[in-house]
């Protein structure tokens, strides 16, 4: 006999008042695990949630705000482009130091005798951000007067 049967056997054998109780415990148990399985865990989680909403509508509206932006950035219009070369021919003239110029193959060679530090920096920060060029080689050395002299050679690429 199987245990099927067995069992099957055993709830005849009982009287009414034993089935009743035995079910009641079946239905206790039903009860038990359906709250810690099932009702539990999904209150907690809108407890927890409705703890963290307000930080996540902050973090919505901070996404918002940053889409919102990165749009009118995109309708913005570009900067004109200045080619290297060119921007290098006109920046050059207006330098202190006795700046030369001259161009090679693929790049350009600014050379300085007498510059300013604040002079070189912001000619060489305008050089990189306004016609984007790259620095490949510098030479620069401090001369007494606390000045730079030396020579500074930019890739101009295909522009």
């Amino acid at each position: 006999m199987n245990w099927q049967g067995k069992l099957n056997q055993q709830w005849i054998r009982l009287s009414i008042k034993e089935k009743k109780k035995v079910v009641a415990l079946g239905w206790i148990l039903f009860l038990f695990l359906t709250w810690q399985l099932c009702i539990s865990p999904a209150l907690h989680r809108y407890k927890s949630y409705t703890t963290q909403k307000p930080a996540l509508i902050a973090k919505l509206e901070d996404v918002n705000n940053l889409r919102s932006q990165a749009e009118f950035l995109k309708k913005l219009v570009p900067p004109p482009f200045v080619s290297g070369r060119q921007w290098l021919e006109r920046s050059v003239k207006e330098l202190t130091g006795e700046p030369a110029l001259s161009f090679s193959n693929s790049g350009a060679i600014v050379t300085f005798k007498n510059i300013n530090s604040s002079e070189l920096f912001n000619w060489i920060a305008d050089a990189r951000s306004t016609a984007r060029l790259d620095i490949s080689r510098v030479t620069l050395e401090r001369n007494t007067s606390n000045n730079w002299a030396g020579s500074i050679y930019f890739e101009l690429g295909n522009d």
